[in-house]
């Protein structure tokens, strides 16, 4: 078995240095490379969000979920980005997916946070009861972050009723 892709390696430590310029050019070169890696556009997408480039950085998720349209994992990182600029509904559309792909396959990698995401999300939409049928069965300590708000289960749960009652 051979190791992770060196240009996948190398790609990381950029973003781990917060070195997005740096990212988004090597990544070019690689999808010059091999434009049908998924991995690449994948990576360049998180390097232009890191350096504050909205439509760059779907563009570039876009495209990496067009190549490998089966993984949870990009349409997890963009969901996730739609929420915290806003565009809640576009967010859980993708986290739907997320929870699609991963009950088919059997893999929960990103389930707990993506129905969570989705809860906090339809709540912000005033979509209450969506909201709930989300977070039903999830563990009371997971946590999310979304707006600068904690969120939990309970937490959720409190703010929903608070808004009924009303």
């Amino acid at each position: 078995m051979t190791g992770p892709d060196a240009r996948v390696v190398r790609a990381c430590r950029l973003l781990d240095a917060r070195d997005y310029r740096a990212a988004i050019e090597f990544c070019s070169q690689f999808i010059s490379e091999e434009p049908a890696s998924p991995d690449a556009y994948f990576l360049r997408a998180q390097a232009h969000k890191g350096a504050n480039e909205r439509e760059a950085a779907l563009v570039d998720a876009e495209r990496a979920i067009e190549l490998q349209p089966k993984d949870p994992a990009m349409y997890f990182l963009r969901g996730r980005w739609l929420i915290a600029w806003g565009d809640y509904a576009a967010g859980i559309e993708d986290l739907v997916s997320v929870v699609a792909l991963e009950s088919a396959s059997g893999s929960a990698r990103h389930l707990g946070v993506a129905k969570m995401m989705m809860a906090v999300a339809s709540y912000l939409l005033r979509d209450f009861a969506s909201s709930l049928a989300s977070i039903e069965g999830l563990d009371d300590d997971l946590v999310v972050y979304v707006d600068r708000r904690r969120w939990t289960p309970p937490s959720l749960r409190a703010e929903i009723a608070k808004q009924r009652s009303r």
